[in-house]
């Protein structure tokens, strides 16, 4: 059953809405967490990434903005992978925070790749998600505010 949800997904999140979130494999890591992931495993989360930034099932206005704000800057974001547990199964913590930008001289998130990157602020710069297999989708949206 599992693969099949894993499967469905891949179909249901065409190239169309996946070209939406498209990293290269240097702006994604995986962060110890309980559990590690396969890399199969992220491919299919950054596609129900990319299906929820398409069709959100959000009806909040200001998450609905920050979604389209997203969506125009989709290719500027690292992300990091944290495996989880919800509920007795696993869920995998989508962390995205943006990638350094060209000419840039320091990257302010330098540690990335060893810890998970937090900010307070940053409005749609800094958002986060699940992929919970369970279920087969992506849930738990959140953007950081700008308090």
């Amino acid at each position: 059953m599992r693969h099949f949800l894993v499967i469905v997904l891949i179909g249901l999140a065409s190239s169309a809405f996946g070209a939406t979130l498209q990293m290269p494999t240097e702006n994604r890591v995986i962060i110890p967490g309980h559990w590690r992931p396969s890399g199969g495993y992220m491919d299919v989360a950054l596609r129900c990434a990319a299906w929820f930034l398409e069709h959100p099932d959000v009806s909040d206005a200001n998450s609905l903005r920050e979604i389209a704000l997203i969506r125009q800057h989709a290719r500027e974001y690292r992300v990091q992978f944290i495996g989880t547990f919800r509920n007795g199964q696993t869920v995998l913590l989508c962390n995205f925070f943006p990638a350094p930008k060209p000419g840039e001289k320091q990257d302010p998130y330098s540690y990335w790749r060893s810890r998970r990157v937090e900010a307070k602020g940053g409005g749609f710069w800094f958002w986060r998600l699940e992929f919970d297999n369970a279920v087969g989708r992506c849930t738990n949206f959140a953007v950081n505010s700008n308090s």
